[in-house]
């Protein structure tokens, strides 16, 4: 039964390695607010979800995953594998095996602050993949994205910078005669 369960665990990071590919599915401009994790592909026992999202402006990036198995005499050792990539060949930015009996309720508050972005956009790649036994179970999260704030620091420090420009010009201009 061990081997049988190390090889499905094996077929399952293939296939989860392979559909990583940076431009299998398109992505959707994304602004603050919480999304649903999914449609999850389920094969067999294999539970599968991909979400791609572009930002336009620096993001935090959260989730909050539940998940439950449904009774077995045998030892299944289910699991949770979360993933986060830069699409376009940024490569893999984030990600954790969550290993788990029973019933659990994951949250991750940041799994990444502060996720770089330009202007025309940059795309991620989001994957849930979750092993919940042999004989099945249940899963379902969202992920939710926050804008990054100023720094407050920030906009003093601009404001010092124009103060500076404005009186450096007042102390160039020639004194009425």
């Amino acid at each position: 039964m061990a081997k049988a369960l190390k090889a499905l665990l094996g077929i399952a990071v293939a296939v989860f390695t392979v559909s990583a590919s940076p431009a299998v599915f398109a992505a959707t401009l994304l602004g603050p607010g919480t999304y649903t994790i999914g449609p999850l592909d389920t094969h067999g026992n294999i539970y599968f979800a991909k979400n791609a999202f572009t930002t336009d402006r620096p993001m935090d990036l959260s989730l909050r995953l539940e998940a439950s198995t449904n009774p077995s005499t045998i030892p299944t050792h289910p699991f949770i594998h979360v993933a986060v990539f830069e699409k376009g060949g940024g490569g893999l930015l984030y990600h954790e095996n969550i290993k788990f009996d029973g019933d659990i309720s994951v949250d991750l508050p940041t799994v990444l602050a502060n996720l770089p972005a330009s202007p025309e956009g940059t795309s991620y790649a989001l994957k849930v993949l979750a092993f919940l036994g042999v004989h099945g179970g249940d899963i379902s999260g969202t992920f939710t994205l926050s804008a990054v704030p100023i720094p407050p620091a920030l906009l003093l420090f601009g404001s010092a910078l124009v103060g500076f420009g404005v009186f450096s010009r007042r102390r160039r201009e020639p004194a009425p005669a």
